[in-house]
């Protein structure tokens, strides 16, 4: 898998969640879910694993939406 994501975004307006319980931050393309994906499909920022994306596919984009948590 490349460290790269790609450079297009979905078109489809995001969802914003904020989870106190989990103490997380998400942005995902309506439509779409962020759980049960494979590890391809979600990569994380390299250097910083708080920072994770959500791919349309394993290893492909667009990016399809992100997650933060601050610890």
């Amino acid at each position: 898998m490349t460290n790269e994501l790609p450079l297009n975004a979905t078109t489809i307006p995001l969802h914003l969640t904020v989870d106190p319980y989990w103490d997380l931050l998400t942005a995902i393309a309506f439509g779409r879910v962020d759980d049960g994906l494979p590890p391809a499909q979600c990569p994380v920022l390299e250097g910083d694993e708080r920072i994770g994306f959500v791919l349309d596919g394993p290893s492909t984009g667009p990016l399809i939406g992100c997650a933060a948590t601050p610890s």
